[in-house]
């Protein structure tokens, strides 16, 4: 864990207005240039005052600039930082996600004691009527799958990119 600096590159279709980082929570955004050619030298930057952050989503709105953004393959650059604080422990980031997600952490308690009480059912063992003694099948459960409640509390709390 730590905060670290990133430099991003994506692609714009056109009518587009928001984009997905890839790291979040944004600590602060440098700079975002859009130039087609990649270049992004000087006079490419858009400024901060056109484009809006959510910091804790991680995605960039860019909506009062849209119909001037020119569309392409990479054609947005993003600066940007992002991450958790160095002092941010291991305990604190859990608790920290208990907190903001308690219907996702409460699916996955769900789902480990799911497991757990089911830890014994993993395969039976069964003798075969005739062959050699000691001969035997054994026969495995299907695989594993998240329980309904844990796949709705993904579901609600998924980022969806385009």
């Amino acid at each position: 864990m730590g905060i670290l600096e990133r430099v991003e590159k994506y692609d714009i279709r056109p009518g587009q207005e928001s984009f997905v980082l890839r790291g979040s929570p944004v600590v602060g955004v440098a700079t975002v240039k859009n130039d087609r050619f990649f270049e992004f030298g000087a006079g490419t930057d858009i400024a901060a005052k056109d484009f809006d952050v959510d910091d804790e989503a991680g995605i960039i709105y860019i909506p009062r600039y849209t119909e001037l953004l020119t569309p392409g393959v990479r054609a947005l650059e993003v600066t940007y930082t992002a991450g958790m604080a160095s002092g941010v422990t291991a305990s604190s980031a859990t608790a920290s996600f208990i907190d903001g997600f308690a219907d996702i952490s409460g699916a996955i308690d769900r789902q480990c004691a799911h497991y757990y009480q089911r830890r014994r059912a993993i395969g039976s063992l069964r003798e075969q009527t005739g062959g050699s003694p000691g001969a035997g099948v054994i026969t495995l459960p299907p695989p594993r799958k998240m329980l309904p409640e844990l796949q709705d509390a993904i579901r609600n709390n998924r980022r969806d990119t385009f």
